[in-house]
């Protein structure tokens, strides 16, 4: 069975940090910075067992194909953007993505990424997140619900069995910006007709015993 990287198949890890960044230096110094810290990473999830500590190092388009040659991920693209602002494009070359049941720990495999890629990339955008209570996000509904559930089905569904790209994943990476003051002044109704979820379950597991609206991501 091919190594698939220990970031992509966790559930319900309670904190994360996205690092993305575009490539200053050749690209066989990426390549070695990036073997750099997954033994970095190796060293920490043997440290902090208890953290299930995950990380996961993407390359956008360009870099991949510079990386691989041209060979493999078929289906990787630079995001266009969609309507007028409304999906802007924020491409880079680089994500690193860190996500555990502890924030501290993440913290450090963080600092870990920058001495192990040190002048090859240059940072643009870093992001904490944590999950919140009952695992809502901040307009108050259960995030993930629609998510495959348990490490097989999760493997299944998100990544590649053969091939050279086997053990690999895609990723797509969205960020949302929700108007709270208007969303909250709708009734619970109305917010689950425009989000397309139920808002009042309490565990994912509900959530399929839930009749969902038309508008709900799992009917599209």
């Amino acid at each position: 069975m091919s190594q698939v990287q220990s970031g992509i198949l966790p559930e319900h890890c309670r904190a994360a940090i996205w690092i993305e960044a575009n490539v200053k230096g050749e690209v066989d110094a990426l390549r070695a910075a990036s073997k750099t810290f997954a033994d970095k990473l190796a060293t920490f999830e043997a440290k902090f067992p208890d953290a299930h500590l995950g990380a996961v190092v993407a390359f956008g388009n360009n870099t991949w194909r510079a990386l691989s040659g041209g060979v493999g991920a078929e289906e990787l693209k630079d995001f266009p953007g969609y309507g007028k602002g409304l999906a802007p494009t924020t491409q880079f070359d680089v994500l690193i993505h860190i996500l555990s049941l502890r924030h501290d720990v993440n913290f450090s495999v963080a600092q870990a990424a920058m001495e192990a890629f040190g002048d090859c990339i240059e940072v643009k955008e870093e992001i904490h997140g944590f999950r919140w209570v009952e695992e809502r996000d901040l307009s108050g509904f259960v995030d993930g619900t629609e998510n495959p559930a348990g490490e097989e089905t999760r493997r299944e569904v998100a990544v590649i069995k053969d091939g050279v790209d086997a053990g690999g994943s895609y990723v797509f990476v969205q960020r949302w910006e929700h108007n709270l003051k208007q969303l909250n002044r709708m009734s619970v109704h109305d917010q689950e007709m425009m989000i397309g979820a139920p808002k009042k379950i309490t565990k994912r597991s509900t959530a399929t015993n839930v009749r969902k609206p038309l508008t709900s991501p799992a009917l599209i």
